[in-house]
C-alpha cells in the first residue's frame, strides 16, 4: 500500500504541473496546437524509455485490444474537451469539475472491480475528495464574477470529466492484465498519428509552430510522467485509493499559481489542501 501511495503522489505531482503548463500554453496558442505539442512531449518521453520498457504483446487476445481501443477513444476525446475548457473557461469552475472524474473512477473501482478499503483508507479517500474539490477553485473569483461567463467551458469540462474517470479505470484494468508501460505507449503513440494527420491536412491554417509549444511540450511530458506513475500505483494498490491521490493535483495547480504568480489562494483552498495533505498522511 505505502508503494502505491508514493505513486499515486508522483501522479498528482505530475498532474498538477501538467494542469498548470496545459491553462498557460491553450490561452497562448490555442486547444488544437497545445494538444498537439503535449502528445509531441508526452510519446517522446515514453519513446525514450521504450527499448527498456516494452513488453511482448504475443499473448493479447482480441478482448484486450478492444479495451486498448475504449482507452483510446474516450482519451482521444478527453484532451480537446479539457483544453477547450481551460481556454475559455473560469479556472476557479472548470478545474474542481475536472478534479472529481476521481470519483467516477474509484465507483468503478469499487462496484466493478470488486476492490474493497479498510476503514481508515476509506475515510481519507473522501477526506482527500473533499480537500480536492475545495482546493481546486478560487471562490472568491465565482462570487466576483455573479454567473458572469460562469457556465462557459462547462459542457466541455463535465465531457472530459466523465470520460477520464472511465478511462483511468480501462487502464488501471490494462496495467495489471498487460503491463504499465506498453498499453499506454500504444494508446500515446495512436494518439499522436491521429492529431498528425489532422495538424498536416491544416498545416498552413493552424500554424503550429507558436512560441507556445515550449510550455505545451513539457505539459505533455509532465501528463505522461503522472499517467504511468497511476499505472504503477494500481498495480499495488486498489484504484480506489490511488485514483483521489492523484486526482489531488489541484493542490499543486495552486501551490505553482502562487509560487509563479503570486496568486493569494482563498481561504476554501487553504482548507482543502489541508485535508488533502491530511488524508495524505491518513492513509499512508
Amino acid at each position: 500500500m505505502t508503494s502505491g501511495v508514493l505513486f499515486g503522489l508522483l501522479a498528482m505531482l505530475g498532474w498538477g504541473v501538467s494542469d498548470f503548463l496545459a491553462a498557460q500554453a491553450s490561452r497562448e496558442m490555442g486547444t488544437v496546437r497545445a494538444f498537439f505539442w503535449s502528445q509531441v512531449g508526452g510519446l517522446a518521453l515514453m519513446l525514450a524509455f521504450a527499448p527498456w520498457l516494452v513488453s511482448g504483446i504475443g499473448g493479447w487476445t482480441w478482448t484486450d485490444w478492444a479495451w486498448i481501443g475504449a482507452a483510446f477513444v474516450l482519451l482521444m476525446g478527453v484532451y480537446p474537451l479539457f483544453y477547450r475548457a481551460f481556454s475559455i473557461g473560469m479556472l476557479s469552475v472548470v478545474s474542481p469539475v475536472f478534479a472529481s472524474n476521481v470519483v467516477i473512477t474509484a465507483i468503478i473501482g469499487l462496484a466493478v472491480f470488486g476492490e474493497r478499503l479498510t476503514p481508515r483508507t476509506s475515510v481519507a479517500v473522501v477526506v482527500i475528495i473533499v480537500g480536492m474539490i475545495l482546493a481546486s477553485a478560487d471562490w472568491r473569483a465565482v462570487v466576483r464574477a455573479r454567473g458572469k461567463g460562469f457556465t462557459r467551458g462547462l459542457p466541455e469540462i463535465l465531457g472530459a470529466t466523465v470520460l477520464v474517470g472511465v478511462a483511468a479505470a480501462i487502464l488501471a484494468d490494462l496495467s495489471r492484465r498487460l503491463g504499465w508501460f506498453t498499453p499506454l505507449l500504444i494508446i500515446r503513440a495512436v494518439m499522436f498519428a491521429a492529431v498528425l494527420l489532422f495538424v498536416l491536412f491544416n498545416w498552413k491554417r493552424l500554424n503550429v509552430m507558436q512560441a507556445g509549444w515550449r510550455v505545451a511540450v513539457p505539459a505533455g511530458i509532465t501528463d505522461a510522467i503522472a499517467f504511468l506513475a497511476f499505472n504503477l500505483g494500481v498495480r499495488v494498490a486498489p484504484v480506489a485509493a490511488v485514483a483521489p491521490l492523484g486526482g489531488a493535483f489541484p493542490v499543486v495547480t495552486v501551490a505553482l499559481a502562487f509560487v509563479f504568480f503570486h496568486e493569494r489562494p482563498a481561504p476554501n483552498q487553504w482548507l482543502g489542501t489541508a485535508l488533502v495533505i491530511a488524508g495524505i498522511v491518513l492513509m499512508a
